[in-house]
């Protein structure tokens, strides 16, 4: 708006006085040519700001005076001279909330698109450049023994350079805040060393052993990342006797019980608060009482015994519960242990853990079989299930001594969700029955396929799966 006012302006003037001869009309020609030259610039300036500088009608005005004063083939135009004043003024500064505003006549293009995030480099994951510098450690299975767990431990190790360039230390870092590790130095000239400072924490450890690692990041392009694993032992506060419990081999349908001891062995006292199965661990029970004084091992030291019996029904095989042990100790609120045992029997169940659900298609995942053999003639009795959703039935084996039970999921009966339920039946040999119970985990999406009748796609998929 500015540069086409000051145009206008120039050419009226023109028009108002007469040329005085050829020269009179060159230099006004050449006024001309110099105000359209200096107007392109302008013209070509792009507007980077929400309010530019401009020239008022006063400042327009005393530009059109001093044009009249001036001659005519002067050194300096006068409109040529505003616009240069005006191109010479600084120009504000754009606020990053002012939107710009498009210059007049100019296509508005949209803005670019934001590039997307760049992902960032990690240090210690950067290509390292080849170099003759070698990193060196005094071990990388460092073992610090037994610790207390009072206080926190410090350990050093020597770190070597054992090139002959400088080896550059970028980073140290451990796999558990318990466990922290920092260099002394981190650039070692040729045959230079150093020291790896380890700190471990024992209150950020619940538990009696810990195995964690360090790991070293340098510049040593053969090994740029040194491993090394901290183990240690910590002083208890109480022990556990035996460790486990253990039931040994146990015949099929006998009760059997086995317990271990937890034993305080400080002076600050210990108190036991619980003992139960981790999860969904059936098959077992749980106990555990405060023995008397009398048969505490050392005076003012508590004596918990802890007891588990193992279920009649649990089925032949390798058995193994784990269970937690939860005490008022803060450093140590909870400690795992197991039951374990081998049932025999005269028969074998297989599988003892079954799945049902309406994921495919298909339906056939909506039913299982159990096969059930023995080593002499048997029959299945008292044949059920513990949900009106899940049917059972029996069927001869492929071979002697084996039946087969078929088990489905009705889905019309059953319920959207996640559930488990049972199948329970009797192995019955002369006048004794053995009871078994197998695990059914059942899965149920809230829209049923109909069993038997495939279920139109939007786009193909893996074969068999949704």
């Amino acid at each position: 708006m500015v540069v086409g006012y000051l145009l206008s302006m120039l050419l009226g003037q023109m028009q108002g006085r007469a040329p005085e001869g050829p020269k009179a009309a060159m230099a006004d020609g050449a006024a001309v040519l110099e105000v359209e030259t200096e107007v392109e610039a302008v013209a070509e300036t792009p507007m980077a700001t929400t309010e530019s500088p401009s020239l008022d009608s006063g400042e327009v005005a005393r530009a059109a005076d001093a044009s009249a004063q001036e001659s005519p083939a002067g050194p300096e135009r006068p409109v040529a001279k505003a616009i240069a004043q005006e191109k010479k003024r600084p120009e504000p500064k754009v606020k990053a909330s002012e939107p710009v505003r498009p210059v007049k006549g100019e296509v508005q293009r949209p803005p670019a698109p934001p590039r997307p995030p760049q992902p960032v480099v990690e240090e210690e994951s950067a290509p390292v450049e080849p170099s003759n510098a070698r990193i060196w450690i005094e071990t990388t299975d460092y073992d610090a023994g037994l610790l207390p767990t009072t206080q926190t431990t410090i350990r050093r190790l020597k770190v070597a350079n054992k090139g002959t360039e400088p080896l550059l230390i970028k980073s140290v870092k451990a796999s558990c805040g318990c466990t922290s590790a920092r260099i002394e130095k981190n650039e070692l000239a040729p045959n230079a060393e150093t020291e790896l400072v380890v700190t471990i924490d024992p209150n950020r450890i619940h538990g009696f052993e810990s195995k964690k690692s360090v790991t070293i990041y340098s510049n040593d392009s053969e090994n740029p990342r040194l491993k090394l694993d901290v183990s240690c032992r910590f002083e208890r506060e109480f022990i556990l006797e035996p460790e486990n419990i253990d039931f040994g081999e146990v015949a099929k349908g006998a009760m059997a019980e086995a317990s271990m001891v937890l034993r305080q062995v400080r002076d600050e006292p210990v108190t036991l608060l619980e003992v139960a199965p981790w999860g969904e661990v059936e098959g077992f029970t749980l106990s555990f009482d405060l023995l008397p004084e009398s048969e505490w091992r050392n005076a003012g030291h508590r004596e918990y015994r802890i007891r588990a019996k193992l279920l009649p029904e649990v089925s032949p095989g390798p058995f193994m519960g784990r269970f937690r042990i939860k005490t008022d100790v803060s450093r140590v609120p909870y400690l795992s242990s197991y039951a374990k045992g081998m049932v025999k029997a005269f028969y074998d169940v297989k599988p003892t853990n079954l799945v049902l659900h309406n994921q495919r298609r298909d339906g056939d995942s909506m039913s299982a079989m159990v096969r059930v053999s023995a080593d002499r003639p048997f029959t299945l009795v008292d044949l059920k299930t513990s949900h009106e959703a899940i049917d059972a039935s029996l069927r001869p084996g492929p071979g002697a001594n084996t039946t087969l039970i078929d088990v489905s999921l009705d889905p019309e009966k059953a319920q959207s969700g996640t559930w488990n339920e049972k199948l329970m039946f009797g192995v019955k040999t002369g006048d004794t029955v053995y009871r078994e119970q197998v695990n059914i985990r059942v899965l149920m999406r809230g829209v049923l396929p109909t069993p038997g009748k495939v279920v139109p796609q939007a786009a193909p998929g893996p074969a068999g799966e949704q």
